[in-house]
């Protein structure tokens, strides 16, 4: 891990073993990235992330999604990957001598973000299933579904 707040708990030991599941090295960078993201956005190690700053970045998330500098799957892709360690740790509490204080404070936003990410694709399939029965409109209304296609993560 890279970031300047994980303890040699988390970097050192926990990481080390979560990744030993990891089949590609894609896999790796995507949660080390995620999970460096976190730890510098609240500028705290994971272990000592609390439910309030898990609250506060999910609203920055969401901001950033509603900027479109983010598409929903990505966040809920986030969401999935740092509910997963924070799993892992809560699992293997007693091995790392983690305190109760500790909680997966993710799971509570997997519902949402992947109701938001089901809502987004579901919307994009109906602008393309449109476009695919009606040629003419898409044309004369092409501004409207390029825009709504780029925020939705989709280039045209």
């Amino acid at each position: 891990m890279n970031s300047l707040y994980g303890s040699k708990l988390t970097d050192n030991w926990i990481w080390q073993d979560f990744i030993v599941h990891f089949k590609s090295e894609t896999t790796k960078s995507s949660y080390q990235t995620d999970i460096n993201e976190i730890m510098n956005y609240i500028q705290k190690d994971f272990l000592k992330i609390n439910q309030e700053d898990v609250a506060a970045y999910f609203r920055w998330m969401q901001g950033r999604v509603e900027d479109g500098i983010i598409q929903p799957g990505t966040m809920a892709k986030k969401f999935r990957e740092l509910h997963s360690f924070a799993e892992y740790i809560c699992e293997n509490r007693e091995k790392y001598r983690i305190g109760k204080e500790f909680q997966d404070w993710y799971y509570i936003y997997l519902k949402q973000v992947t109701k938001q990410e089901k809502y987004a694709r579901f919307i994009y399939r109906q602008l393309q299933n449109f476009h695919l029965l009606s040629s003419k409109y898409f044309f004369v209304h092409r501004p409207l579904f390029v825009e709504l296609s780029q925020l939705l993560g989709e280039k045209k």
